[in-house]
């Protein structure tokens, strides 16, 4: 295991963990948090049929990957989604729970993450962030990500940002 960054120590010590079906219902509220709808580059509400729908469904394939992000404590305080693109590439997306917010989750987790995928063999780990979510932005460019280009994702003016393996930060 490598030695932890400066900025490594200065995060919150977490875990990840997969998501089990008693997490249902937290997902859910996370999911549909206004906060977390209004940066969402799906910013539409999700019924919760449908969320539940969506957990089993990924719970069963593996594909995304869905983990929640614990304290130290192992309170759940948000999740983090790794979704294998089939080309080398996995997208990551994650939401913070409200109370957890701007404390430092959102970079342990994404820098975490990058590690599985690194340790799984990706060649680059992707994300998308609303162009005017500036907290996410510096989140991920904290984590070592780097800019790729602006497009529309599902709409929303976003950016495209990627980690790869040996190019620092996470």
């Amino acid at each position: 295991m490598k030695n932890r960054t400066r900025m490594e120590t200065e995060l919150p010590v977490i875990k990840l963990r997969p998501v089990v079906v008693d997490d249902f219902e937290i997902l859910w509220r996370w999911r549909n948090d206004p906060e977390n709808r209004k940066q969402a580059v799906s910013p539409e509400f999700i019924p919760r049929s449908h969320h539940r729908l969506w957990c089993i469904t990924a719970m069963n394939s593996g594909n995304p990957r869905v983990y929640v992000i614990e304290d130290v404590d192992e309170n759940p305080v948000g999740e983090i989604r790794l979704q294998d693109n089939q080309d080398g590439s996995i997208e990551l997306s994650l939401g913070i729970g409200p109370d957890f917010r701007r404390k430092g989750f959102g970079t342990a987790a994404i820098i975490k993450a990058c590690s599985i995928a690194e340790n799984e063999g990706f060649e680059k780990v992707l994300a998308y962030i609303r162009i005017e979510n500036e907290i996410s932005v510096r989140t991920f460019k904290k984590a070592g990500f780097s800019f790729v280009k602006e497009l529309d994702f599902n709409g929303a003016n976003s950016l495209e940002v990627e980690w790869k393996p040996g190019s620092g930060g996470a």
